[in-house]
Formats: structure tokens, sequence, C-alpha cells
């Protein structure tokens, strides 16, 4: 009797566990990565940051710096803009040809100096692995971070 009720446990025990790990691992190579991206930025206080479905937006309010993080991808990417050569900022959104579902979600940030604006891809339904059923959360955050990043140029 005593047996059986130890074997039962011991498998309870590892059915809870293992997923409970990986997860962990995964968070914490996660958060290494971006602080590992952080340390690359010493001029930079990031104090503002949000993150969703593995994006980290981050922004310097005192020296103006704006971050984004995006650990989706294979090799994953990070782009850096300084907001004191930006004079706007907007969303450029993709349609697919066929509906007004929305494919493609990116930052369009106007510089001061020069005429060509610098574009920096946030949410694309193809690099996604659940599809249309986040571009809400994208779009609005996104819109969002536009108003952010505004406010502090």
């Amino acid at each position: 009797m005593d047996t059986h009720v130890i074997i039962i446990g011991l498998i309870i025990f590892i059915i809870l566990f293992v997923p409970v790990y990986y997860i962990n691992k995964s968070n914490s190579v996660k958060k290494d990565k971006v602080v590992a991206v952080f340390k690359k930025f010493i001029n930079y206080n990031f104090k503002r940051t949000e993150n969703l479905n593995k994006k980290v937006l981050a922004i310097d309010e005192q020296n103006k710096g704006f971050l984004l993080i995006d650990l989706n991808k294979e090799i994953e990417t990070f782009y850096f803009t300084d907001l004191k050569e930006i004079k706007n900022c907007r969303l450029s959104l993709e349609t697919s040809k066929h509906s007004d579902s929305i494919e493609k979600i990116a930052f369009v940030l106007e510089n001061k100096t020069n005429s060509a604006d610098e574009i920096i891809p946030f949410y694309d339904v193809n690099d996604n692995l659940i599809g249309q059923v986040s571009v809400f959360e994208n779009h609005q955050l996104a819109k969002k971070w536009v108003s952010i990043i505004n406010e502090n140029l």
C-alpha cells in the first residue's frame, strides 16, 4: 500500500515539477539576454520598460534613448534609437490584401537631419506562432509606445 502511494506521489511530483523547471529556465535565459543588451548601453538608464510576447520596449527619458528587443526570432534582435535625432514617431500598419487584418506593425521614426525615416519592425504575423490572436495586444502596445516616444521627443 505504501509503495503505491509513493509511486503515485512521485509521478504527480514529476508531472508538476518538470514544466515549472523549464518555464523558470526559459525565463532566466530571457532575462539574461535582456540584461546583456541593456549592458551594451551603459550611458542610458532604461527605467521605463514593458514586455509582451518576448518583446521588450524600454525608454530612457533623461538621455532620450529608445530600445526594442525582440526575442521571438531565432536570432534575437534589438533596435536602439537616439531620440535626440528624431522629430516624430508614428505607426505603420500593413494589412492583408483581401481583408482588414493587420499583418505587420512597425514604428516609423522621422529624422530631424535627413529625409530617411528609421523603420523599426514591431510585429509580423509570420514570425508569431499564435498569429492573429495577439495582433490586438501588439497593436495596443505599439500605440501606447508611440505616444510615450512622442512625449519624450
